[in-house]
């Protein structure tokens, strides 16, 4: 795990993957933050039930009014301190949110000058939000995504809005999990090894795909998955990397050992349904 992108549409299933990948990997990370834009990793957190080995993976600290001013040096001896932290956004807007994502992944960096053996791991959750393509936002962000390749610095950077999003700091991926979108801007920032209309959630069948991401022989997009209640199961997920690894994967084949804390969203009636 390097510098690693996850991108796919509001109601994907983004933070569930995201929370399996962070379950798999934060037991291997000297440190860790985990900076959370809408609390839905707190499942990962010691003592949240279920409470067990596999779970205990994380400290908490929110990141209030209170804690935008906190200095990199602040935030390098608060992950020092507890080593791994999940970091909830709580009540900051979006200018205050990039100061903090800032800061912290200045205080990752800084970690790591002072631990060069040390592995560690910056998580940001919406992405386009911490690092927008069209508004300025701090360097040590940017630097996250630039710096520390071969070194024990590692990045999952964490989209629905890849048209939103820095480009440089896409460009620096060197491992993509993408899933499904509805959007032409988003599509149309997909840069990968083979055809991009996979993602394409409109489409029902793919000119051509390569074997090792087809369904049973069949050219299909990536699917997601419901119950009866409508809630989602699993959604489909292609993963790639620049050692030429490409494959298609279920969420719903996975199991998690937290509980994800993800909402699904409300769904409004329609006043045409007769039942």
């Amino acid at each position: 795990m390097s510098r690693v992108g996850l991108a796919a549409k509001s109601g994907w299933g983004k933070s569930y993957n995201t929370q399996l990948w962070l379950e798999k990997n934060l037991p291997e990370q000297d440190y860790a933050a985990i900076l959370d834009y809408k609390d839905e990793y707190r499942g990962l957190v010691d003592g949240v039930p279920p409470a067990t080995d596999a779970t205990d993976l994380c400290g908490w600290y929110i990141a209030g009014p209170n804690e935008v001013d906190l200095s990199p040096a602040q935030w390098a001896a608060i992950l020092e301190d507890a080593g791994r932290v999940v970091i909830p956004r709580y009540r900051i807007d979006g200018d205050d949110w990039r100061e903090v994502v800032g800061n912290v992944c200045a205080a990752c960096r800084r970690l790591y000058e002072n631990h060069p053996k040390a592995k560690i791991l910056t998580a940001i959750d919406e992405a386009h939000i911490a690092a927008p393509q069209q508004q300025g936002f701090p360097e040590a962000t940017s630097k996250a995504a630039t710096t520390g390749r071969g070194e024990g610095l590692s990045s999952l950077w964490v989209t629905q809005r890849l048209s939103e999003m820095d480009e440089t700091i896409i460009a620096q991926w060197d491992e993509q999990i993408l899933g499904g979108f509805s959007s032409d801007a988003d599509l149309g920032k997909i840069s990968v090894d083979y055809p991009s209309e996979v993602h394409d959630t409109r489409s029902s069948y793919v000119s051509q795909l390569p074997d090792g991401i087809r369904v049973d022989g069949e050219n299909l997009p990536v699917r997601k998955f419901t119950n009866d209640a409508g809630n989602t199961i699993g959604s489909e997920w292609i993963r790639s990397n620049d050692s030429g690894l490409i494959e298609r994967v279920d969420t719903g084949d996975v199991p998690m050992a937290s509980k994800h804390y993800g909402s699904q969203g409300q769904t409004l009636k329609s006043p045409y349904d007769t039942e």
